[in-house]
């Protein structure tokens, strides 16, 4: 829409009102319908040149919110899918996972911690005979006295030491991806 009409009063510059759909004088007030100046004009367009404008303006509207949206979406994508991010989030998912093995490695013997009879203790030695049988790659060292081992058959052969009534102290020790690697029996 031409920002160039003149008033018919005054001559002054005429201003378009949108909602309105006319042409204001900004010095006399002098107002013409849309429908007046196209009368006067002959300007039979005019609706269509203000559509025009109007679509003009949203398709770069669009295109710089496009653009935009586009840029955040790569550096988004770029920054999950990069290799320092991608080997931070699986280093964390494998210690996750490591804390889980390790809690249930552990939970068997756990609950013998403290003070425990012989009947406990002889339990405790099955349990870590079993365990080192399942896990070689986590053997438990069981300490009483001056005998300390992990063979199964010489753990096995252990438990003939512990009276059934009396109480022993038993203290588990655990190496540095938390699981346990020695149980010391003491008397109590």
């Amino acid at each position: 829409m031409s920002n160039n009409m003149k008033c018919r009063h005054c001559g002054a510059k005429m201003s378009y009102d949108s909602k309105k759909r006319e042409y204001k004088c900004e010095y006399c007030g002098n107002e013409i319908s849309l429908k007046e100046f196209q009368k006067e004009t002959g300007d039979k367009d005019c609706n269509k040149k203000i559509a025009k404008g109007i679509l003009i303006a949203y398709i770069i509207i669009f295109l710089i919110v496009f653009a935009i949206g586009g840029f955040i979406f790569i550096k988004v994508f770029s920054f999950v899918f990069s290799d320092n991010h991608v080997s931070n989030v699986q280093s964390k998912i494998d210690k996750g996972i490591n804390k889980v093995e390790a809690l249930q490695f552990n939970g068997f013997l756990e609950m013998y911690n403290g003070t425990q009879r012989g009947s406990a203790i002889s339990r405790a030695l099955d349990e870590v005979v079993l365990s080192n049988k399942k896990n070689p790659n986590h053997q438990i060292t069981v300490v009483y006295g001056d005998i300390s081992t992990n063979n199964p058959d010489e753990i096995i052969s252990m438990k003939s030491n512990f009276e059934e009534w009396t109480k022993y102290e038993v203290i588990l020790n655990y190496d540095s991806a938390g699981y346990i690697n020695r149980v010391t029996i003491q008397d109590k």
